[in-house]
Protein backbone atom coordinates (compact mmCIF):
# COMPACT_ATOMS: atom_id res chain seq x y z
CA UNK A 1 0.00 0.00 0.00
CA UNK A 2 1.03 3.36 -0.40
CA UNK A 3 0.17 4.83 2.55
CA UNK A 4 1.33 3.52 5.96
CA UNK A 5 -0.24 5.80 8.21
CA UNK A 6 -3.52 7.87 8.22
CA UNK A 7 -4.82 10.63 10.60
CA UNK A 8 -8.20 12.05 12.34
CA UNK A 9 -8.63 15.41 13.78
CA UNK A 10 -11.23 17.27 15.13
CA UNK A 11 -11.92 20.17 16.77
CA UNK A 12 -14.66 21.48 19.65
CA UNK A 13 -15.69 24.98 21.57
CA UNK A 14 -18.44 26.58 22.64
CA UNK A 15 -19.57 29.26 20.42
CA UNK A 16 -19.82 31.37 24.06
CA UNK A 17 -16.41 31.23 25.19
CA UNK A 18 -12.72 31.49 23.75
CA UNK A 19 -11.55 27.94 24.76
CA UNK A 20 -10.60 25.47 21.58
CA UNK A 21 -9.78 22.31 21.86
CA UNK A 22 -8.10 20.17 19.02
CA UNK A 23 -6.72 17.13 18.76
CA UNK A 24 -5.37 14.46 16.17
CA UNK A 25 -5.06 10.45 16.13
CA UNK A 26 -2.51 9.01 14.25
CA UNK A 27 -3.24 5.54 12.68
CA UNK A 28 -0.88 2.48 11.37
CA UNK A 29 -3.61 2.15 8.35
CA UNK A 30 -3.01 -1.52 8.22
CA UNK A 31 -3.97 -2.43 11.75
CA UNK A 32 -5.70 0.87 12.94
CA UNK A 33 -3.35 0.78 15.65
CA UNK A 34 -2.86 4.17 17.32
CA UNK A 35 0.55 5.66 16.79
CA UNK A 36 -0.19 8.58 18.21
CA UNK A 37 -2.34 11.35 20.15
CA UNK A 38 -1.82 15.17 20.35
CA UNK A 39 -4.09 17.02 21.73
CA UNK A 40 -4.37 21.42 22.49
CA UNK A 41 -6.50 23.41 24.34
CA UNK A 42 -5.90 27.11 23.30
CA UNK A 43 -7.83 30.40 23.41
CA UNK A 44 -9.74 31.62 20.09
CA UNK A 45 -8.51 34.79 18.25
CA UNK A 46 -11.62 34.71 15.73
CA UNK A 47 -15.00 35.49 16.86
CA UNK A 48 -17.89 32.25 16.13
CA UNK A 49 -19.16 33.41 12.61
CA UNK A 50 -21.33 30.72 10.84
CA UNK A 51 -19.72 30.02 7.61
CA UNK A 52 -16.01 31.24 8.76
CA UNK A 53 -15.30 28.58 11.11
CA UNK A 54 -11.91 27.89 9.80
CA UNK A 55 -10.72 31.48 11.00
CA UNK A 56 -11.47 30.30 13.98
CA UNK A 57 -10.49 26.18 14.52
CA UNK A 58 -7.41 26.01 12.32
CA UNK A 59 -5.15 27.72 14.65
CA UNK A 60 -5.65 25.20 17.26
CA UNK A 61 -5.72 22.06 14.55
CA UNK A 62 -2.17 23.76 13.17
CA UNK A 63 -1.02 23.97 17.11
CA UNK A 64 -1.52 20.45 17.17
CA UNK A 65 -0.64 19.47 14.14
CA UNK A 66 3.19 20.99 15.16
CA UNK A 67 3.17 18.60 18.00
CA UNK A 68 3.60 15.61 16.36
CA UNK A 69 6.24 13.57 16.25
CA UNK A 70 4.83 11.19 13.63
Amino acid sequence: APFETIAGADISFNKFEETDYAGIVVLRLSTLEVLEEVGVVSRATFPYVPGLLSFREAPALLEAWEKLQT
